[in-house]
């Protein structure tokens, strides 16, 4: 399963990145997520905690501002978040994932979590300017 959610953010590109990095804080705007342990760098492993359990992931794309990407083995899970800032100093940003290595009956529809996510984002986003 593959999934693509884009929303128009009201704040730069830095102060989101702040935010998708910041691995502590991911709790106080994501309602999916109880935790995040490890720190969000090139290379880091991290192990998120949400309600349903807990999923390790490795941090394998990092460009600051730009691009990032994690992967996880079990199930398989690519994530790729992107931010493209905008002249009038808002950013777009885009989060792309595929799901691998569940049943068609065990899937969950990740567009909801996704959508919760990015919609998490932008509050906490904007309501920091």
């Amino acid at each position: 399963m593959e999934f693509d959610v884009d929303r128009n953010i009201v704040a730069g590109a830095q102060r989101i990145w702040r935010i998708l990095t910041n691995a502590a804080g991911y709790a106080d705007w994501d309602n999916g997520i109880s935790s995040i342990e490890g720190e969000i760098v090139a290379g880091g492993k991290i192990t998120v905690r949400s309600g349903g359990g807990s999923q390790k992931h490795k941090v394998v794309e990092l460009v600051p501002n730009e691009r990032m990407t994690w992967k996880s083995s079990r199930p398989r899970v690519v994530r790729t978040f992107a931010l493209t800032e905008r002249p009038n100093g808002t950013t777009d940003v885009r989060i792309h994932g595929v799901v691998s290595g569940f049943g068609k009956k065990q899937l969950p529809d990740l567009r909801i979590t996704i959508n919760d996510f990015v919609d998490g984002l932008k509050k906490q986003a904007e309501s920091t300017i």
